[in-house]
């Protein structure tokens, strides 16, 4: 399996899917040189067989004599501060959307949250502690999709049967062949509540590390 960064195959790397707040990936690219550079604040694809991943590289630089990245979803700008606001008579989803653009971030269109609040205010400091706490107060979740928006909603936790093979079974943990489909929010079949999925490649392995809740 090729899993590429902007067109540029990678050596070895890890994207860990979390069920809230952002994915990060870790790569390694296996060219040497400036060959497919990547730098700081770039705009980026890591992209699998069938799932590409768009965030930005906010970290970028050498190791080894070949190039190491570190990619946060669409413009790596969630940790930036908003300032302290009152919002009257909007709903979860207007004030979600009027936090991210201040730091140029976007909402995910399939986000429904029903939550109305007749004032909501909005304390100051970084972008993703805002959306988290009014997330936290609507009863929902959130994390950040491949495409690199936010999405907010409520969890349905929908079955997925693993499609590649178990490698190790631990106490509510699970380690399979790299299965690029496998995301946190749903039911792995056979054991649990996905919670953390960790995708993990290079020269001598490619496998998916999951955690899961079993009640």
């Amino acid at each position: 399996m090729e899993i590429v960064l902007n067109n540029t195959p990678t050596a070895r790397g890890e994207l860990l899917l979390p069920l809230v707040g952002l994915w990060r990936a870790d790569v390694v690219l296996a060219a040497a040189g400036d060959s497919g550079k990547v730098t700081p604040g770039q705009a980026v694809e890591l992209a699998f067989p069938s799932t590409i991943f768009k965030g930005t590289a906010v970290q970028a630089g050498p190791e080894r004599g070949l190039l190491r990245a570190v990619v946060l979803p669409g413009k790596g700008k969630l940790s930036q501060p908003v300032r302290p606001k009152v919002y009257q008579e909007m709903n979860a989803l207007g004030i979600l959307r009027d936090t991210l653009s201040e730091v140029g971030e976007e909402l995910d269109g399939s986000s429904r949250l029903d939550y109305s609040p007749p004032q909501w205010v909005r304390m100051g400091g970084p972008a993703y502690g805002a959306v988290a706490a009014l997330v936290r107060a609507a009863k929902g979740a959130w994390r950040c999709t491949p495409e690199g928006k936010v999405w907010a909603g409520e969890e349905t936790w929908p079955e997925y049967a693993p499609q590649t093979l178990v490698l190790e079974e631990r106490v509510a943990e699970v380690v399979l062949e790299l299965d690029e489909g496998l995301k946190p929010g749903v039911v792995l079949k056979g054991y649990g509540r996905v919670v953390e999925v960790r995708h993990v490649w290079g020269p001598s392995v490619a496998r998916t590390e999951v955690r899961y809740d079993p009640a």
